[in-house]
């Protein structure tokens, strides 16, 4: 949208004469998010709203509906928990649990990379999530940048039906790269699937670990990249990722037989413990397999499980001489986005 989504609501602003609105925490697709204070409950709630006067309010309001129908579905400690949708004179909001963290893309937009301990960390617990999901017969429909919400060690995946829309892309350059994170069948029509996910994944991965996207971006074709081309900065990513994230990035094919990301604890020089609890006390949910294995596409949604095909990550250990406590930029010149 040409206006910013956190000019729609300012300080003082009360929604349905039960939300204060304090002040603007971020921008994500389908509407802008800010700091509310509930006056029934007297507790501060994350207030995500789409105004009803913009172009796009119809789109927008069946996303948001949407999201609140999948609440009671995706519950996770990685998933931001949305608690419920609602629709007034003024447009239409989702009340969300209040996390403060900022988007991924965000933080990308000001600095290249991570250290590489802190980025596997993140990219961790969006996999969780995300094999959450598809083990519940659901796919984020835009999984990028834009919907890893973080804040320190913690994770929030969000906006798993919000579809990203091409004039919003077109509108703001800033988003210009987020079409690289869509997967080509995507791309060429076809509806998002878990193989879809997982080419998405490994896209975060790559632009987590590497500090860029794997493929430069073309403009002025159909496709915003060309996979037949070598990933660049491959050398920037330890062999034993650089495979699982060849994988990730393959044909429909490849990504659509049961692929499965291993549990990175080991990677970060974290012990696994008996039963799926690791050293952070956190006992998985049923998407964490007592092997340390977490499923990312086990079936379609709506579908039969396909057969496991597993990319031993876990069982191969490259020391990180850095733990993964500062979410710090690496050295200058280490990374860049493309």
């Amino acid at each position: 949208m040409n206006q910013k989504a956190h000019d729609f609501l300012k300080a003082g602003d009360v929604l349905a004469r039960r939300y204060v609105v304090l002040r603007p925490l971020r921008e994500e697709p389908c509407g802008g998010v800010w700091l509310a204070q509930d006056r029934s409950l007297g507790m501060d709630v994350g207030l995500k709203f789409m105004p009803r006067h913009v172009p796009q309010f119809e789109a927008a309001r069946e996303a948001l509906r949407r999201e609140g129908a999948l609440a009671f579905k995706l519950r996770h400690p990685y998933i931001l928990q949305v608690l419920h949708f609602e629709e007034g004179d003024e447009g239409a909001y989702l009340i969300q649990e209040p996390f403060l963290g900022e988007s991924l893309l965000a933080h990308l937009n000001r600095l290249e990379r991570f250290r590489l301990p802190y980025a596997l960390n993140l990219l961790e617990q969006v996999a969780e999530a995300l094999a959450f999901a598809h083990l519940n017969h659901e796919v984020h429909q835009s999984l990028d940048p834009a919907s890893v919400l973080f804040e320190d060690h913690t994770v929030k995946l969000a906006n798993f039906a919000c579809p990203r829309g091409e004039g919003e892309v077109e509108q703001q350059v800033t988003h210009l790269e987020l079409k690289a994170y869509t997967a080509p069948e995507v791309i060429e029509g076809e509806e998002v699937s878990p193989a879809a996910n997982v080419f998405s994944l490994g896209v975060v991965g790559f632009r987590l670990s590497a500090g860029s996207l794997p493929y430069a971006l073309t403009f002025d074709e159909p496709f915003p990249y060309r996979l037949e081309s070598i990933p660049v900065d491959l050398e920037e990513i330890p062999l034993p990722l650089q495979n699982l994230l060849l994988q990730c990035l393959a044909t429909t094919g490849v990504r659509g037989h049961g692929i499965h990301l291993p549990h990175l604890g080991p990677v970060l020089g974290r012990k696994q413990k008996r039963g799926g609890e690791d050293n952070r006390g956190f006992q998985g949910p049923e998407s964490r397999r007592q092997d340390g294995y977490i499923p990312l596409v086990a079936h379609r949604p709506g579908g039969s499980r396909t057969g496991p095909d597993y990319f031993d990550l876990g069982r191969t250990n490259f020391a990180a001489e850095q733990r993964p406590d500062t979410p710090g930029p690496a050295d200058a010149g280490s990374g860049r986005l493309s």
